[in-house]
Order: structure tokens, then C-alpha cells, then sequence
């Protein structure tokens, strides 16, 4: 019988291949996102065999491949997201960021560049059969309940991990985003499993993932903006207002995530 693990990789085998076509015909937002959170997934995948074997698996030489254009999707992804937030502020402040956005585009249209180039030299057709077969090789000797078992305590472990992080406050937020996504990833291939109440976690988990997300979308605008030269008084006046608006922002969810207990919770209930 074919382990859920390997039917959740499959499916993820399948989007890839497909949003890898849509994207090959033209640019597609959607198909980005989807080729990019697909390619996150496997990764997790990766580190959870990684795991498994005690370091016989390198999941970073296997992942190598699929780096590269998760990358240059992640930038292109990253850009968008940032040309939707300033129209979004546009709407609400009534200003035209028309210098910005000429400005913006143009960097936005080398990195499409980029991505081509990444989506020509990607081989679906040789990197995603090995990583099944690395994935069958290693979880064959595991019985069900036991590979079950062994996905929540990796999945814990990382929740545990980025309960430290979110500690450690924004300079933390980042990677215990990263943290919880690899948890999040895992816990989806056993959420039918009453006995580990994975669908639970999720749901708790899910909100908080959500404003880390919102966050860091946040952050990266503020940086995209600080390449930003304005030129005439008008356009800096423009840039300052911006800018303002988006550290307050930030301050508003760096302040609600500071007192999140969501994590600090879980983990009590999963110790008793």
C-alpha cells in the first residue's frame, strides 16, 4: 500500500509539472504561487528524509535542482505582491506613485528574464523521479503507524523550534515563519490521523503563519522601497508617505505577534 507521504509528494509531482506549463505559455501569478509553495513542500519533504536516515539523505544536494527556480520565482512573487501593496496604499491615500512604479516595473522585468532562464534550464522529467525514488528508498522499512509517528515528532520539533525564534522577537519572525511551514508541510500528510490531531494543529497554527506572512511581505516592501532614489520634492514627499505607512504596519503586527502564545500552547498540550 502507498503510504499517504508518497501520495501528498505525487500530487505535489503533479502541480509542479503543471504550473511548470502555464508558466513556460506566459507569466501567471497564480501558477508562481502554486510552483513555489509545491517546490516548499518537497523540501520539507527532503529535510523530513534527511532526518529520518540520520544525515544518510542530503537534502540539500538533492534540493540543489529545484533551488534555483524557486529563487527566481520567489523574487518575481516577492515583487508583485510589493506593485499590488502600493496600489493598495494608493487607493487609500489618493497619491500616485507613477516614478516609483516606472522604477519598480523595470527591475521587475529583468527578474522575469530571470526566471526564464531558470524554467529552460530545469529537467521535470529527471529531477522529480529522483526525489520519489530517494523518498520510496527511504520510508519502505517504516510500517505505517511508525513513519505516522516519526512525521509528528519531526513536525513538533519544529514547532518547538520556531517557538524560540518568535522569543527572540522580529529578528526571529523570519525563520520561525520557516520553521513552522516545514512543520505545517508534514503535519498535512497525516491530518487524518485522529490519534496526533494534526488537523487541529494546523488550524491553530494557520493564523499565526498567516500575520508572520503578512509581516514579512511587509518588511520586504520597506526594503524594496529603500531602493528607490526620489527625484523632485514631489515624489519624495510621495516615498515618505509610503514609507510611513508601512512601518506603521509593521509596528501593528511586530506588536500582535510579541504577545502570540499560539506556539508557547501547543507545545504544552502536546507535552501532557
Amino acid at each position: 500500500m502507498t503510504h499517504d507521504l508518497l501520495k501528498y509528494y505525487n500530487r505535489l509531482s503533479v502541480l509542479v509539472r503543471k504550473n511548470l506549463k502555464v508558466l513556460n505559455e506566459q507569466q501567471d501569478h497564480d501558477a508562481l504561487h502554486q510552483i513555489r509553495v509545491s517546490i516548499k513542500r518537497i523540501r520539507a519533504l527532503l529535510l523530513f528524509a534527511e532526518w529520518l536516515t540520520t544525515g544518510k539523505v542530503k537534502a540539500r544536494k538533492i534540493y540543489q535542482p529545484l533551488k534555483m527556480l524557486f529563487k527566481s520565482a520567489g523574487f518575481q512573487r516577492d515583487e508583485e505582491v510589493h506593485l499590488r501593496l502600493i496600489a493598495d496604499y494608493e487607493k487609500k491615500s489618493r497619491i500616485k506613485a507613477v516614478k516609483y512604479k516606472e522604477f519598480y516595473k523595470k527591475h521587475l522585468s529583468e527578474k522575469k528574464q530571470d526566471l526564464n532562464l531558470q524554467l529552460n534550464d530545469f529537467s521535470e522529467h529527471v529531477v522529480l523521479p529522483d526525489i520519489k525514488r530517494v523518498l520510496e528508498k527511504t520510508i519502505v522499512q517504516f510500517s505505517e503507524k511508525k513513519l505516522n509517528k516519526k512525521i509528528f515528532t519531526f513536525s513538533i520539533r519544529h514547532l518547538k523550534k520556531a517557538t524560540r525564534l518568535m522569543d527572540e522577537g522580529k529578528r526571529g519572525y523570519h525563520t520561525a515563519r520557516i520553521q513552522m511551514k516545514r512543520a505545517f508541510y508534514l503535519l498535512e500528510v497525516i491530518q487524518q490521523e485522529n490519534k496526533y490531531s494534526a488537523k487541529i494543529i494546523l488550524e491553530q497554527i494557520k493564523p499565526l503563519e498567516d500575520t508572520l506572512g503578512k509581516w514579512h511581505d511587509l518588511v520586504i516592501a520597506r526594503e524594496n522601497l529603500s531602493k528607490f532614489n526620489a527625484g523632485t520634492s514631489e515624489e519624495k514627499k510621495d516615498f515618505n508617505t509610503f514609507n510611513e505607512k508601512i512601518n506603521v504596519e509593521i509596528t501593528k503586527l511586530e506588536h500582535k505577534l510579541s504577545s502570540n502564545k499560539t506556539l508557547k500552547n501547543l507545545i504544552k498540550e502536546t507535552e501532557k
